[in-house]
């Protein structure tokens, strides 16, 4: 799928100004085909856990719903008749919504992207591509926290209202740097959460024949 044009500039949206004095901060997202420009209200962190209960109970139009809410540029009317006669290029946005807010791959940082100073023990994961990016550490997690997490998960599950259990561990054991550009980026909870947990050995056991 082609990515989008990922900009914020007053190019894309002539009256920015105007708009975020109304909206707040709008990331504005160009689709790379037909050129069309739409806005949206960048997410929270209380905005993205009300879209991520969503899911969790099975709304699979989370994030579409997520956009429409968002949309502010040139208007929500807009956008909503965009998707009315839209194929796949609603898909698009939404990959490029993402990754405006932290949803970008992320692997086990290389040794020479590690910090100088980095602690040996910790894992260091990276969201960097061509170049640019975050480098973040993060120590291995206690017994007891497992436990939490094991238990928060549980009770996700039963639809108990409990914080989420893979961004409680993510800010547990990430350094303060991270927990500040999580906040502006809560995508990366998904993201940096499932590099975390294969790091630190949730990965695919290999059966062997008997």
């Amino acid at each position: 799928m082609a990515g989008l044009e990922l900009e914020a500039t007053s190019e894309l949206i002539p009256d920015r100004k105007l708009v975020e004095a109304e909206h707040g901060p709008v990331v504005a997202l160009q689709h790379p085909h037909d050129k069309r420009v739409f806005g949206f209200k960048v997410i929270t962190i209380e905005v993205y856990e009300a879209y991520r209960l969503r899911k969790e109970r099975g709304d699979t139009n989370a994030l579409e719903r997520l956009l429409q809410e968002r949309a502010v540029w040139p208007s929500r009317e807009s956008w909503n008749q965009y998707v009315a006669d839209a194929v796949f290029e609603t898909l698009a946005f939404e990959v490029a919504y993402r990754k405006a807010h932290g949803g970008t791959d992320v692997r086990l940082a290389d040794d020479d992207e590690v910090p100088e100073d980095g602690n040996p023990e910790w894992r260091w994961l990276t969201n960097r591509k061509d170049g640019e990016g975050q480098v973040f550490g993060f120590r291995k997690p206690g017994r007891a926290e497992i436990k939490m997490f094991q238990a928060q998960v549980l009770a996700r599950g039963r639809g108990e209202r409990v914080p989420d259990p893979i961004e409680t561990l993510l800010r547990n054991c990430g350094t303060p740097e991270f927990g500040a550009w999580l906040t502006a980026n809560p995508f990366g909870i998904d993201t940096f959460g499932e590099a975390f947990v294969s790091a630190y050995g949730m990965q695919e056991a290999r059966v062997t024949p008997k």
